[in-house]
């Protein structure tokens, strides 16, 4: 995670705000990161 907090700190907090997240937001977060990350290796 600190690893990660270097590269990208915007993702970290988006991480943990997901954490504390009702459940129907942290699916709509996790799928919007996922489309991302996706389309950061294309």
């Amino acid at each position: 995670m600190q690893e990660l907090a270097k590269e990208s700190p915007d993702l970290v907090d988006l991480i943990i705000l997901t954490i504390h997240s009702p459940e129907q937001q942290k699916k709509k977060v996790i799928s919007e990161l996922t489309d991302n990350i996706k389309k950061s290796f294309l």
